[in-house]
């Protein structure tokens, strides 16, 4: 699934051995599923997986999700530059039980649990290893701002004073183009998260410097 909205979805009923009435309120992913580009938001689940359970998210913004028991944003997903925001649950608002890569994990109620990340942004820093097989806690930083443009006003890019520009790792790069339809690396190392922007962030330094548009000072 690629380029759509998610919103006001819901998983709330319960029948006896379908996981889907109750986990997943945007999405119930089988096994090898990918949500690519997409924007996931404003879902609940009664027991997991607000936004999306299982599956492979990829270069998405997953925000304001709510799951009574775990996994407000995802759980059981494998996340790759996606940013989290605003999500709420029980057990980690943002991920609960997820692989995380070059992603934005923030400003979630009950921020993560029980889930691998590298090259990531979130806070506190996890430190259970839920997947084996995945070196948990490569890469990180702990952020509490991530220094978005205009959160407040739902701009989730990355302003020049972020900590997440060039934090991520070239080598998990999944795909070619971000949630803005801009190449995945931009310039030099990909950033941390669903936007990458395509100028240096010395470009901009440069630019702030710029006086009447002709002089710089």
């Amino acid at each position: 699934l690629s380029g759509f909205t998610l919103s006001q979805g819901c998983s709330w009923g319960f029948h006896a051995g379908n996981s889907h009435d109750i986990n997943g309120g945007g999405a119930w992913c089988d096994f090898g599923a990918v949500i690519d580009a997409c924007i996931v938001a404003t879902n609940w689940a009664w027991t997991g997986g607000g936004g999306v359970w299982g599956g492979i998210l990829r270069n998405s913004l997953v925000r304001d999700n709510w799951a009574y028991d775990s996994g407000g944003g995802s759980r059981y997903g494998t996340i790759n530059q996606c940013t989290m925001v605003g999500n709420t649950s029980g057990h980690g608002g943002g991920v609960c039980q997820c692989i995380v890569d070059n992603s934005i994990i923030c400003l979630n109620g009950n921020n993560n649990s029980d889930s691998s990340f590298r090259y990531c942004a979130t806070a506190p820093a996890q430190e259970y290893q839920w997947e084996p097989s995945i070196l948990n806690w490569i890469g990180n930083i702990v952020v509490d701002d991530p220094h978005f443009v205009d959160a407040n006003n739902g701009d989730f890019r990355l302003n020049t004073n972020s900590p997440c520009i060039d934090r991520g790792n070239n080598d998990l790069v999944w795909g070619e183009i971000d949630l803005d339809k801009n190449p995945c690396v931009g310039f030099g190392t990909v950033y941390m998260g669903a936007y990458e922007a395509q100028y240096s962030v010395w470009y901009w330094a440069w630019v702030a410097g710029l006086t009447n548009g002709l002089t710089y000072y």
